[in-house]
C-alpha cells in the first residue's frame, strides 16, 4: 500500500491473561497442579478401566447365559423330536403288524437306529424284554464317548383303541446329542460338559477334557426336568485379562513419570514469571483504566479479524458483554442479518489495509435488536517488536445524528409532497372550472343536432338512440365536474340514499367496451337486494371505475407473463349487520408485498405513465364518507382491493362528513 494511504499505527502491548490475586503462598504451588491433575487423570482412567472389566464381565456372564439357554432350548426339541419318532415307529409296528422276530429288519428301525439312539427295547404288558437291538449292553453303547452311562430315555405305547400290548423305550446318551446341536463358533468359545449334583462330569461336547476345573467366568443350568441331576455348563476359553496387566497401564506410568519431570521444570519458569509481574500490572492497570475511561469504542483485532480486547464502551454500545466477545470471530453477533454480504465485505477490506483514513459509516444491530449507526476508524495494531499484530478501530455511535438527519430529510419531503398537492388541487380546480364551457357547447351542439333532425323530419332510430346517450355522457361528465369542483372547494359532497349494486353496475356500463378491448372477463357475485348505504353516488362511481380499471391495467400490464383468462371478480357483502364491503379481486401478479399506505399514498404509482393519484383520491373519498380501504393478497393468486361504507340503517341521522380536511 502506498505511503500516503497509510493509517496511523497504534502501538500497544495488550495483556495476554489478567493478573493472578491469589495469596502468595498458593502461588507457590501452582507448579505442582499439573502433577496433581495428572494423578487425578490416571486414577480416574483406572477406576474407569476398572468399571469397563466390570461391565464386561457382566456382559460376557449375560451372553453365556443366553447361548446356555439358546443350547437348552435347542436339547429340549431334539429330545422333542426323537419322542416323535418313536411315536411313528410305534404306530409302525402297530399297524404293519411286526413282530418281535421281524423288528431288527425293519427299514425303518433301520433308520431310527442311524439318529442318535443307542439303542431300543420292547418291552411286553408285564415289562418283560422282548426284544432289545443292539444286543451290546446298554452300558456299554456310549460310542467313543468318555462319559459314564447318563442316558435319555423315552417311551411310546404300542396297542390300539385304549389297549395296550406292550411299550417301546429308545435310550439317547445326552453327550452324543451335545455335541450334534453345538454351533461350532460355541465350541470354540466355550468348553460345554454335562455334570450331576456331584460335580462329576457327564459328557463333553468337545471330547476334550475340561480346561479350567475353576474357571471364573462359568455358567451352570439345570436339565430337568428333560435330565434328572444333570446340568449343562459353560466356560468361557480364554482368559479374562484384567486391565493392570494390559500395556497401556504402563503407558499411564510413563506419563505420570513424564509430567511430574515437566511439573519441575514448570516450577522453575513460574519463578522467572513472577519476577516480570510486578512491572506487568502495573502497565496493564494503566492501560485497562485508561481504556475504561473512554466514552468511544475501543475494540482489537487479530489478523483474522478476531476481536482480542473490547473496552466497556464497546460493549455497552452493541449490548453483548466483554466475555461474549472477546475471541469471537466474523461473522459478529451485532452485525445485520440483512446486509451479512456488506459487512464481510467492509471486514474484508478492513483486513486487507484497504479501510478509509478518515473512516466510514454502517449500521449494526444491538443484543436488544435496536439499528446503531456508527462511524468506525480502523489502524494497525504493532506489538513492542514492532510488528504488526492485527488492528485496533475506535467506534463512535452517530446514531441520533443520522436520526437527526432522516428526521429532516422527511420533513422536507413532507413539505414538498404537501406542495405538489396544494398544486395539483389548483390545476385541477382550474380544470373542473374550465371544462364547463366545452361540455356546456357541447350540449348546445347536440340539442341543435337533434333540433335540425327533427325540423328535415329525419326518423332515423340509431342516430337519435347514439344522440340521447351522447346528451346522457354530456350530463354525466358535467356531473363529475361539478362534483370535482365541490370536492376542490372544501364543499359537502351530495348525500343521498344509494345501492352500491347499481352504483357497481352504472361503472361497468361505462366500463364495458375497455374491458371488452383487453379481454378481461368480470365475475359479478353482486346481491340483488342489498340494504342502501348514505353517499355521493357519482364520487362512490368514480371510487369503483378507478378501482376497476387499476386492476384491468394490473392484468394487462406485461411484466414477461401472459395472463389467461384475464378475470376480475366483485364481491359485496354486509358485515356485523352494519357495513357493507366492496371487494375488486383479480387474478394478476398481486401486491408483490405492497401495504395499502404504501398504495395509497400521493404520487406513488406502480405504473409507468401513471401520476400516483387515484388511489389517494379513492381513500380520501371513502373516508369522507366515514368508511376505510383495505388490500391483501388473493391466496389463488392476484390481488384484492375493499372498502368497508356504513350502512343507512347504522347512522343515527343522516350526518355530514366534515370534507375540510381533505
Amino acid at each position: 500500500m502506498p505511503a500516503s494511504s497509510t493509517p496511523p499505527t497504534v502501538a500497544v502491548a495488550l495483556p495476554s491473561a489478567a493478573p493472578f490475586t491469589g495469596h502468595r503462598s498458593l502461588r507457590a504451588w501452582l507448579w505442582a497442579l499439573p502433577f496433581c491433575l495428572a494423578v487425578l487423570l490416571v486414577l480416574t482412567v483406572a477406576a474407569a478401566l476398572e468399571a469397563s472389566d466390570r461391565r464386561d464381565v457382566e456382559g460376557l456372564r449375560h451372553t453365556m447365559e443366553v447361548d446356555a439357554l439358546a443350547l437348552q432350548d435347542k436339547l429340549r426339541e431334539r429330545i422333542e423330536k426323537e419322542q416323535l419318532r418313536l411315536d411313528a415307529l410305534a404306530a409302525h409296528l402297530e399297524i404293519d403288524s411286526v413282530v418281535p422276530e421281524r423288528l431288527g429288519a425293519d427299514p425303518l428301525l433301520r433308520s431310527v437306529l442311524k439318529a442318535p439312539w443307542v439303542s431300543i427295547t420292547w418291552l411286553d404288558t408285564n415289562n418283560r424284554i422282548v426284544v432289545q437291538l443292539p444286543d451290546t449292553p446298554p452300558d456299554r453303547v456310549s460310542g467313543n464317548d468318555s462319559s459314564p452311562g447318563v442316558s435319555v430315555h423315552l417311551l411310546a405305547t404300542l396297542g390300539r383303541g385304549g389297549h395296550s400290548s406292550g411299550q417301546l423305550i429308545a435310550r439317547l446318551q445326552p453327550a452324543r446329542l451335545l455335541k450334534e446341536l453345538t454351533p461350532w463358533w460355541m465350541g470354540q468359545r466355550y468348553d460345554i460338559r454335562l455334570t450331576d449334583d456331584f460335580d462329576q462330569v457327564l459328557g463333553t461336547a468337545t471330547g476334550t477334557a475340561w480346561r479350567y476345573p475353576a474357571a471364573p467366568l462359568s455358567h451352570r443350568i439345570t436339565l430337568e426336568p428333560l435330565l434328572r441331576e444333570t446340568q449343562l455348563e459353560l466356560a468361557l476359553r480364554e482368559p479374562f485379562r484384567p486391565w493392570f496387566k494390559t500395556f497401556p497401564t504402563w503407558l499411564l506410568v510413563a506419563m505420570l513419570a513424564m509430567i511430574g519431570w515437566a511439573s519441575l521444570l514448570l516450577r522453575r519458569q513460574m519463578q522467572d514469571v513472577r519476577r516480570a509481574e510486578g512491572a506487568w500490572r502495573t502497565e496493564a492497570a494503566w492501560r485497562t483504566a485508561m481504556g475504561e475511561s473512554l466514552r468511544v469504542g475501543l475494540r482489537a483485532r487479530d489478523p483474522e479479524g478476531r476481536l482480542l480486547y473490547v473496552n466497556r464502551a464497546f460493549a455497552d454500545m452493541v449490548g453483548y458483554g466483554v466475555q461474549e466477545l472477546v475471541g469471537h470471530a466474523s461473522p459478529m453477533p451485532y452485525w445485520e442479518s440483512e446486509n451479512m454480504d456488506e459487512m464481510h465485505f467492509l471486514n474484508q477490506r478492513t483486513m486487507s489495509g484497504n479501510a478509509p483514513r478518515e473512516g466510514f459509516e454502517t449500521r449494526w444491530r444491538k443484543g436488544d435488536g435496536t439499528v446503531l449507526n456508527v462511524l468506525i476508524v480502523e489502524a494497525p495494531l504493532i506489538d513492542a517488536g514492532g510488528q504488526q499484530i492485527g488492528w485496533m478501530g475506535s467506534v463512535l455511535d452517530i446514531t441520533e445524528r443520522v436520526r437527526a438527519q432522516e428526521s429532516e430529510q422527511r420533513r422536507t419531503d413532507a413539505m414538498a409532497a404537501q406542495a405538489r398537492l396544494a398544486t395539483l388541487g389548483e390545476i385541477a380546480s382550474t380544470l373542473a372550472h374550465e371544462l364547463n364551457q366545452p361540455l356546456a357547447a357541447i350540449s348546445s351542439y347536440n340539442a341543435g343536432l337533434k333540433n335540425a333532425l327533427k325540423n328535415l323530419k329525419v326518423a332515423d332510430g340509431p342516430i337519435a338512440l347514439a344522440l340521447q346517450r351522447q346528451a346522457q355522457q354530456i350530463e354525466h361528465a358535467a356531473t363529475i365536474v361539478q362534483r370535482i369542483r365541490d370536492f376542490l372547494s372544501r364543499r359537502e359532497p351530495y348525500h343521498e340514499p344509494c345501492e352500491l349494486s347499481e352504483v357497481a353496475a352504472q361503472a361497468l356500463v361505462l366500463l364495458r367496451r375497455d374491458l371488452s378491448l383487453r379481454r378481461v372477463q368480470i365475475v359479478d357475485h353482486l346481491p340483488v337486494q342489498m340494504p342502501p348505504i348514505v353517499g355521493d353516488r357519482v364520487l362512490l362511481e368514480q371510487v369503483l371505475i378507478n378501482l376497476i380499471r387499476n386492476a384491468a391495467d394490473a392484468l394487462t400490464a406485461g411484466e414477461g407473463v401472459s395472463i389467461s383468462p384475464k378475470v376480475i371478480t366483485l364481491g359485496l357483502s354486509v358485515v356485523d349487520g352494519r357495513f357493507a364491503r366492496f371487494d375488486v379481486c383479480d387474478n394478476g401478479p398481486g401486491l408483490k408485498g405492497r401495504s395499502t399506505e404504501q398504495l395509497c399514498q400521493p404520487f406513488y404509482s406502480t405504473k409507468t405513465d401513471g401520476m400516483g393519484m387515484g388511489l389517494a383520491i379513492c381513500r380520501s373519498i371513502i373516508e369522507a364518507h366515514y368508511g376505510t380501504m383495505d388490500s391483501a393478497e388473493v391466496s389463488s393468486g392476484g390481488a384484492r382491493i375493499s372498502f368497508i361504507l356504513p350502512l343507512a340503517a347504522s347512522m343515527r341521522e343522516p350526518e355530514t362528513p366534515d370534507t375540510r380536511g381533505i
